[in-house]
């Protein structure tokens, strides 16, 4: 427990994600600024911020990912001049890295928003959903025995008999 010298307390923050000390104020805004000025279309159309969570193949995000890399290498190498352009190959670089990730964790969740994993395929036991509990679900003594079995041994694979909502 954390006491603070007001008098006000608050539980220990060890295990809360810190997304202050995480990430830098200075990268985001240079990752924003990029972004912005790599709005504007090729038909003269200015695109939205969020167009990209619409969708992108991961093949694409991979080949331009690999693409701006060659060139973050050759300014690495000295064989192009340093500046913005050195920025612009890491901000590139971002981009496609969020990319990936973002269509990689959507391809672990279904349709409901839950997990999906080799140890939780969708349709397997654990597909709860909604806040119901196995007992719910009508599963007999053995599937409660293998839910229990399961939460108790996380590095086994938890997710084998439940999921949690992503959304």
């Amino acid at each position: 427990m954390r006491e603070f010298t007001s008098g006000a307390t608050r539980d220990e923050d060890t295990e809360k994600l810190d997304y202050e000390g995480f990430l830098s104020p200075l990268v985001l805004r240079r990752f924003v600024e990029y972004m912005h000025e790599h709005r504007l279309q090729a038909d003269g159309k200015l695109r939205a911020s969020d167009n990209c969570q619409k969708g992108i193949p991961k093949e694409a995000y991979m080949k331009s990912l690999f693409r701006h890399f060659m060139d973050t290498w050759m300014i690495w190498r000295e064989h192009y001049p340093l500046g913005k352009l050195w920025e612009d190959t890491l901000c590139a670089m971002l981009f496609n890295v969020q990319g990936l990730l973002l269509e990689s964790l959507r391809d672990t969740q279904d349709s409901e928003g839950f997990e999906v994993s080799p140890l939780n395929p969708p349709g397997d036991l654990g597909t709860l959903g909604g806040g119901r509990s196995v007992a719910d679900k009508g599963f007999g003594i053995d599937e409660l025995a293998l839910y229990a079995q399961a939460a108790s041994y996380p590095s086994l694979g938890a997710g084998l008999v439940s999921r949690e909502v992503k959304k």
